[in-house]
């Protein structure tokens, strides 16, 4: 969630602004004439199906909260080619470019190992 700040000349601008932020159900903090506002729910990754596509996307790069041995070396990301799913079980994994990641059980438990937050800030 992107934070914004606005120093108002004026009560009246800064009266305006706040009215424009509370149509769009954005969240604010008053300091004198400065505002500082959000809007919930706006990120790049605020939803399940927002974090499956990217991903399931070719060419994410997808950073792990635990970083995954491959052989010895511990690597924190890999580069998606894409998802695998088992028929059988259910399972999922991310098809890497060098390597893959682990089998995880469902969808959810793979999004949940990944670091959301860090690569919602790098992106």
């Amino acid at each position: 969630m992107e934070k914004y700040t606005k120093t108002h000349a004026s009560k009246k601008a800064l009266a305006s602004h706040l009215e424009n932020i509370k149509a769009r159900d954005g969240k604010y903090k008053i300091n004198g004439n400065t505002i500082t506002y959000w809007f919930p729910g706006s990120g790049k990754y605020d939803t399940m199906q927002k974090k499956i596509s990217f991903a399931s996307k070719k060419g994410s790069i997808l950073t792990f909260k635990k970083p995954i041995g491959i052989n010895g070396e511990w690597k924190p990301q890999i580069l998606s080619k894409g998802l695998e799913k088992s028929r059988k079980t259910g399972a999922v994994k991310i098809i890497g470019h060098a390597y893959d990641s682990p089998w995880y059980k469902n969808m959810d438990e793979l999004i949940e190992a990944m670091d959301w937050e860090q690569m919602a800030k790098w992106h």
